[in-house]
Parts: C-alpha cells; sequence; structure tokens
C-alpha cells in the first residue's frame, strides 16, 4: 500500500483519516474509506493476485478495523472493499469483496449505514478466478451497492438482471442498495441544478494552493548542514527514474535552475545504466562538492514491488563514494530508509507543485504567499 496509507499506526491514520474525511465532505463531496478490512499489512499486490490477511479475529479487531470504525463514526460517505482474503472472517478463501460474512462485520457490527463498493473489479485478485457476471453477481448477494469497474460491464449487468428475473438476487435487496446510491447522490448535490455551487478558484490561485501544501509536506531527515545548495560552487544533479518518463525530472531541473544559478551538471538515470556509464559519471563529476539525487519512483499498480531497483543503488554508491549526498524523493518516501545519501528530503509526489516545494527545501528559501 505504501504511501496510499497515512501510516504504519493507529494514532497516526485514525487522526488523518477523520480529517481527511471532514475535509471533503465538508465540500459535499464524498470520501471513500479503504481497502476494508484493511489492506496495508500484506506483501501482495491485489492488481495482480490476491493476498491473504493472516490475522486472528483478535488481531484484526485491535488493528485493522479501528480505523475503519472511526471513519464510520466520522460518517464517511463510503467504504471500499478489498479484493483480500481474511480466514478468520471467511474460511472459505473467498475474496472480501465478495464475501458476505466479511461485508457483514461492517454492515451488522459496524453498524455501517453507507455505501458499500468494491475495489476495481478488473484486477487480477479477481479476474483469475471469477468472470465478470459471476463477480459482479456474488458482489452485490454479499452486500456491496456498487460493483466496480467489471472487465465486462455489460455481462455483469446481465448477470444481475437475471438473478433478480429468476429470484437468486432478492429484488428488496436491489432496492436497498439503488436508495443508498441514489440517496449519496442527493447528498453532493447532483440532482440540482445550480451549475456552480462555489465561486471559482482561479488557475493563479490553485497553484499557490498546491504549493503551499507541498511545502507544509517537505520533511528532511539527516545531516541538514549539507543544505541549502548555495553553498556550493558546483553540484551534480541525477534523475533515477523508475519507467522512460523523463518530463517531470526535466521540470524539476528547471525549477531548480531558478534557484540554483552556479556550476551544475545534470543526469538521468534507469535501471539499465551499464558499469561504464557508472564508471564515466564518476571520473566526470571528480571537481563537483555535492551530489543530489532526485528520486522519482512511487508506487504503482501492476509492478509487483515498490522497491528501487537494486542496480540503481549500487550505481548511486559508486558515483556519490566520498563525495556529500543529498536525495529528493519524489514519491515512496520509504526508499531512504536504505538510500546512500547523507540528507533526505521526502516530497510525497512528483507533482508540479511537490517539485517546486523541493525547490525550495534545496534553498533554503521559504514561501512567500
Amino acid at each position: 500500500i505504501n504511501t496510499r496509507a497515512f501510516g504504519e499506526s493507529i494514532a497516526d491514520v485514525i487522526p488523518h483519516a477523520v480529517g481527511f474525511i471532514n475535509g471533503t465532505q465538508e465540500m459535499r463531496i464524498a470520501a471513500c474509506a479503504k481497502h476494508f478490512p484493511g489492506h496495508g499489512d500484506t506483501s501482495v499486490d491485489s492488481h495482480i493476485a490476491m493476498p491473504v490477511l493472516d490475522h486472528n479475529r483478535e488481531r484484526l479487531t485491535s488493528v485493522e478495523l479501528v480505523p475503519f470504525l472511526a471513519a464510520v463514526r466520522a460518517g464517511v460517505k463510503s467504504i471500499m472493499v478489498a479484493h483480500l482474503s481474511v480466514p478468520s472472517f471467511d474460511p472459505s478463501g473467498v475474496p472480501a469483496s465478495l464475501s458476505k460474512p466479511i461485508i457483514s462485520v461492517l454492515r451488522e457490527r459496524m453498524a455501517y449505514k453507507g455505501v458499500i463498493v468494491t475495489d476495481a473489479l478488473d484486477m487480477h485478485a479477481i479476474t483469475k478466478t471469477y468472470s465478470s457476471g459471476e463477480a459482479a453477481l456474488r458482489a452485490i448477494s454479499a452486500g456491496c451497492d456498487i460493483a466496480l469497474i467489471p472487465e465486462d460491464p455489460f455481462a455483469a449487468l446481465d448477470a444481475l438482471k437475471e438473478a433478480e428475473r429468476n429470484g437468486t438476487l432478492p429484488s428488496e435487496q436491489i432496492t436497498a442498495s439503488t436508495e443508498r446510491v441514489r440517496s449519496l447522490k442527493e447528498w453532493c448535490g447532483l440532482y440540482e441544478r445550480k451549475a456552480n455551487r462555489h465561486d471559482p478558484v482561479s488557475l493563479e490561485a490553485h497553484g499557490m494552493m498546491a504549493l503551499k501544501a507541498a511545502t507544509n509536506a517537505v520533511r528532511i531527515d539527516g545531516d541538514e548542514s549539507l543544505l541549502p545548495l548555495e553553498q556550493y560552487n558546483h553540484v551534480s544533479c541525477f534523475a533515477l527514474l523508475q519507467n522512460d518518463d523523463i518530463d517531470p525530472a526535466s521540470s524539476f531541473f528547471h525549477y531548480l535552475a531558478q534557484v540554483y544559478e552556479k556550476n551544475t551538471d545534470i543526469a538521468y538515470m534507469t535501471s539499465a545504466i551499464t558499469d561504464d556509464e557508472i564508471a564515466e559519471y564518476k571520473k566526470g563529476i571528480e571537481g563537483t562538492e555535492c551530489c543530489l539525487f532526485a528520486v522519482f519512483a512511487r508506487a504503482r499498480s501492476y509492478s509487483g514491488s515498490v522497491q528501487l531497483d537494486p542496480r540503481l543503488l549500487d550505481a548511486v554508491t559508486r558515483i556519490a563514494y566520498g563525495k556529500p549526498s543529498i536525495a529528493v524523493f519524489f514519491g515512496n518516501p520509504y526508499l531512504a530508509e536504505t538510500f546512500p545519501a547523507a540528507v533526505n528530503i521526502k516530497c510525497y509526489s512528483d507533482s508540479a507543485a511537490s517539485r517546486g516545494a523541493a525547490c525550495l527545501a534545496l534553498s533554503g528559501k521559504s514561501l512567500t504567499l
């Protein structure tokens, strides 16, 4: 789950989750708590296969379910159920999103009255075992109100229609789900005819709001005496790329040039880097005073891993050996735990606002509004 969770402890997660719910729903936008009954302590990406949450009921009740109960009490308008097996609640191995015993925990034990939605039904945790029609029917029969993104929506719809026609799916259950969804749409104001309920926000104001949020989110760990960059006359900057998209890195280098105007080298690295290229970079930065590594890596669906390629870590270690080094993480902050840099700047995303916030942190300058 990585950066898709607010943290690893209940004490961290609950205030952030409740704050997000309250702030979002104040604007009549429905928040969604996910992934019930808890996806954090799993090691398999459910986009690829079905994880197993193999804890006993006591552990699940005292840890995994607690933030969801807080969300229910905060009035969250929707909850998403995960594609994972929870043997303690349903020994059949059926994924939670299709399991009546697990969804009953939410409806009956936690007294949740809002909309329940499945995780996307086109994920491999589902499609490897169930057809679109079967998955949608199982989900709705189990108590979900929305069968989200079936691989074949027409087959899913046909299966639901046939199940209602032959009595497999009680019409009163469909009516109850329909009413919950209709009520939520009404609460969101989707039936109102007013074109704009709120004053529009200009692009400039939106950009400054985003930059302020990104700047407040930055966290710096390690030897902060290496900052700001202004103390150096020559800095070598490397962008570590998770894929072939260099646009965010190029934009970051452009922003950096606005706050650091001294001698700068830049380079892009991927896991395809060769020993000869590493040696060439090492030789080319002999005169540099500091190495800056901008790490563009974040958790991605279907990737199967949230780790940085060991080849890139090896290249960084060899290139920066003996030099002061700074790392900026545009995405996955957990990479800082094993990254060979003396100071780490965590920005949590590679958005334009985060790139700007990183440059402010590197320059030691503050945001003036």
